[in-house]
């Protein structure tokens, strides 16, 4: 059984998780901004957007909060009231705490793997309850940032033509039908034909090599927006108004718009193994929904991946795209 991304226990407070953003507030917490809150949680936003939110601006009058969120490679943690622990990688538990003078501890970690945050009168312990992307009351939330259960478990990222950069972990950034290429200018000139040499018997391996990126462009497929755009998978890609990286998970990031705000800033993950394509929803706001040949429409749970088949339609608000087996 795949793991969660996070666990709760029941409680009286609550939390908020998505995956890239947990929180845990006291039953307390202003209703306006328990709102703004979750709809930001929904929406991907970052650490500074939720700091916003969750003081309105002002260090006068605090309310009990805490979360964390992705930063960069590493995890920030900011709370208020709560108690928190970061569990490394090794297995360490590290308490956050509020220094004196200050209006709340902040603090970023790049070795976390779950990050406990507790109500003041109670114990980690074991959450016993698995939760991808929801609100819950619960006293204590153990949150795992972005653990999608994926069988292909970590994704590879590649240039435009299916290969894998020397430098891996850089930023991908391409406009909807456009060709992928590497955010770094050196990356990119390590991928220029004059860098890829004549064998001995006078083969071009670039040839070669375009050969077989079309073979597996074939097995994996393309997408034609309702936009008019096509894009030929060749690896994994993340959609949204204004996509980010998700760790772990290295993939092109491409800028879908609509008519409003119905797209997610990430919403969703088009992913790729051994056996074509799949689709993840990464929390969107709005949801997915794919609707299978002939007339079969599923509305996809958060976090969980999706086998894609020819001809499948999935829509993401006011834009959708068709998956075709070429």
């Amino acid at each position: 059984m795949a793991r969660p991304s996070s666990t709760y226990t029941p409680g009286s407070w609550f939390a908020l998780v998505g995956p890239g953003l947990g929180a845990l507030v006291a039953d307390d917490f202003p209703a306006a901004r328990l709102d703004a809150l979750w709809d930001l949680v929904l929406d991907g936003g970052d650490a500074d957007d939720a700091i916003a939110v969750v003081t309105a601006g002002s260090v006068l009058g605090v309310p009990t909060f805490a979360f964390a969120a992705e930063h960069g490679r590493g995890i920030r943690v900011v709370l208020h009231g709560v108690k928190v622990l970061v569990e490394h990688v090794d297995g360490r538990r590290t308490p956050v705490t509020v220094a004196e003078g200050e209006p709340w501890a902040d603090a970023v970690f790049d070795d976390a793997e779950v990050i406990w945050l507790v109500r003041p009168s109670c114990e980690p312990g074991d959450p016993p309850l698995p939760i991808v992307c929801a609100a819950v009351p619960a006293d204590v939330l153990a949150w795992r940032p972005a653990m999608f259960p994926l069988r292909s478990g970590r994704l590879q990222q590649t240039d435009g033509r299916g290969r894998v950069p020397a430098a891996r972990g850089e930023a991908w950034d391409t406009a909807v039908g456009a060709a992928a290429v590497p955010a770094d200018a050196a990356a990119a000139d390590a991928w220029a034909p004059d860098a890829w040499a004549r064998d001995a018997g006078g083969v071009d391996p670039w040839a070669a090599q375009a050969a077989e990126d079309d073979d597996v462009a074939r097995k994996l497929g393309r997408l034609t927006f309702s936009t008019g755009d096509v894009l030929d998978l060749d690896g994994p890609v993340v959609l949204g108004r204004a996509p980010k990286a998700i760790e772990g998970t290295p993939a092109r990031l491409l800028r879908v718009r609509g008519s409003g705000r119905g797209i997610s800033r990430n919403h969703l993950l088009v992913g790729v193994d051994d056996d074509g394509a799949y689709v993840v929803d990464l929390g969107s706001r709005n949801g997915t929904v794919v609707v299978v040949p002939p007339s079969t429409a599923v509305s996809l749970n958060a976090g969980y991946p999706y086998r894609l088949v020819d001809r499948a339609i999935v829509t993401m608000a006011d834009v959708s795209f068709e998956y075709r087996l070429r």
